[in-house]
């Protein structure tokens, strides 16, 4: 689709003290697919901030009052009516972030069993009555745990995950009976206000949720207010650390990313073990803490895993994200995109060979799997440019832990055969692969 303004963008407010507000400073999100405005959200202010904390403190008594079995009703609707929003949801997916369609309706499908379970956890919330009998100066005496709402919750989401991980953190925060307020991702406001918006039409009552759109300083003056209590966040080790610095003395919930290993043993069906890394490697461009991100073969396999695997990556189908068959759609933007071919390309340029991808068009990255010779010396250069707000990257998790201030390089050799994946450092996640050959 060529560049341009789409005409059916979607736009959204900031919801505070239960009014959705459109008038002011709106940010637009372009498509990294379409190249055209998809959505545009209403940023919040100071005094949106101050509204919504002064809000959030008598909102958080209304919803503590709410018995359990009226939160958990309102999440047993709102899980059978996710079902009901699944395309739209995936649309919306596909064009703020370019996820393809078939994983946004699995993400959709996360949504709907995510209410289910904290409709469930709402009627399970308790306490405990301890053996203090045990004790001399224990008997006679009975001792109880009741657990009670924190009052205020802060959840920050990320880009990858925007509806599910939205809804595991405002679902649990409800069922357990506070008041959240929502800072979502900028790179996909629609998906956010469109969940909240279906939590709102099944009966959660507006002082239960408030949505707030902006940039860093919009969640800094979050983090730091007195009147939150809890903050769950969802993103890189960067960002979650000055989440924590910002935050002071309050409870944390960090979610910072994985860094999980594929064990292929010499007895393993090879095939159904290279199909499954590839898929799992490269969905949603390699942009989630739970795709593949090493991969550790045993010996006597090794040739045969890494030629069914790259025919198996060559298999998937890249493109637009709304199509039903494409696999792989586009990274969060451009600068992700180049991130990893600039990457391919100086491995390449080391001695490095790519096998397969190692190209983009636009924000969509080929799958890119390369293979680098034991002694191989390879320098990579964390562009001034391509750090982003975050300004520090991670390179090869699994191999070593590297973290790069803008413009700092580092230079290393490959000492030893293996599979290593490097990531996007918007999201440290696998979006490609080295294999380092015996």
């Amino acid at each position: 689709m060529p560049a341009g303004v789409n005409q059916d963008v979607a736009r959204v407010g900031c919801l505070v003290a239960g009014e959705w507000r459109t008038d002011g400073p709106v940010a637009e999100r372009v498509g990294p697919w379409t190249r055209a405005v998809v959505s545009a959200a209403r940023q919040a202010g100071p005094d949106d901030v101050a509204d919504a904390l002064a809000y959030a403190r008598g909102a958080a008594r209304a919803v503590a009052r709410m018995s359990p079995a009226a939160r958990a009703a309102v999440l047993d609707r709102a899980a059978e009516r996710v079902h009901g929003r699944r395309d739209e949801l995936a649309r919306l997916l596909a064009l703020e972030l370019g996820k393809p369609v078939k994983d946004g309706r699995g993400e959709v499908d996360r949504v709907a069993d995510t209410f289910a379970v904290a409709g469930a956890e709402a009627r399970r919330v308790g306490g405990e009555v301890l053996p203090v009998a045990g004790w001399p100066r224990g008997v006679g005496n009975t001792a109880l745990t009741h657990r009670a709402p924190v009052g205020v919750a802060l959840s920050i989401t990320p880009f990858n995950a925007p509806a599910n991980l939205l809804a595991h953190k405002l679902a649990a925060s409800f069922a357990a009976g506070n008041t959240t307020l929502v800072k979502p991702p900028p790179q996909a406001p629609a998906t956010s206000a469109a969940l909240v918006a279906l939590l709102l039409d099944c009966g959660l009552p507006p002082e239960a949720v408030q949505v707030l759109h902006g940039d860093g300083a919009v969640g800094a003056a979050l983090c730091a207010a007195p009147e939150v209590g809890v903050i769950s966040f969802t993103g890189s080790a960067a960002t979650g650390a000055a989440v924590a610095r910002a935050a002071g003395a309050k409870r944390l919930v960090l979610e910072l990313g994985g860094n999980a290993a594929t064990i292929v043993c010499a007895d393993a069906d090879v095939a159904a073990a290279a199909r499954v890394c590839a898929v799992t490697g490269y969905s949603n461009s390699g942009q989630s803490c739970i795709s593949v991100q090493r991969v550790y073969v045993e010996r006597t396999r090794y040739d045969e895993f890494v030629e069914v695997f790259t025919r198996e990556v060559e298999k998937l189908a890249v493109g637009d994200p709304l199509a039903p068959a494409t696999d792989v759609g586009s990274m969060v933007d451009d600068d992700a995109a180049e991130r990893v071919v600039a990457w391919a390309r100086e491995a390449a340029a080391a001695g490095a060979t790519i096998t397969t991808g190692g190209r983009r068009e636009v924000a969509s990255m080929a799958p890119t799997h390369l293979r680098v010779p034991v002694g191989t010396t390879v320098t990579f250069v964390n562009h001034p440019g391509n750090a982003g707000e975050r300004g520090v990257t991670q390179f090869f998790e699994g191999l070593f832990d590297v973290r790069l201030a803008p413009g700092q390089s580092f230079t290393f050799t490959f000492t030893r055969a293996g599979e290593y994946f490097f990531n996007d450092p918007g999201s440290p996640r696998s979006t490609g692969k080295i294999e380092v050959l015996p």
